[in-house]
């Protein structure tokens, strides 16, 4: 359940973050396909976004379920803890560098290839 509502607060967060983005550059006159660092904001934080819904909420729901089954039967699986916990950090540092990449992307809009 968990998982349920973590993936649809993130969904609606990402769109609304996503569409006022895109709605500020277009109300602004700036061409979204051809300002490289505005296309490439955008294609990192979709990134972060989808990292997020696919990969680190199903793993988020995993470890709790398998600390929750550890805590019941006073045993935690520590091996099969410490493996999605790693997943989890490799794909936690997805998430959370493909957004402060953007954010410097959009501080200093380099010329960047674009469409």
């Amino acid at each position: 359940m968990l998982y349920l509502v973590l993936k649809a607060a993130h969904v609606i967060e990402v769109t609304v973050i996503l569409v006022a983005g895109v709605a500020t550059a277009l109300a602004g006159g700036i061409p979204i396909l051809g300002t490289g660092w505005i296309l490439w904001s955008i294609v990192l934080f979709s990134i972060s976004g989808l990292a997020f819904m696919f990969r680190l909420a199903p793993l988020q729901a995993r470890l709790a379920d398998l600390a929750r089954t550890g805590a019941e039967a006073g045993q935690l699986d520590q091996p099969a803890y410490h493996a999605l916990s790693r997943q989890w950090e490799l794909w936690g540092l997805v998430a959370t560098a493909t957004p402060v990449v953007a954010l410097f992307l959009m501080i200093l809009k380099p010329s960047l290839p674009s469409f």
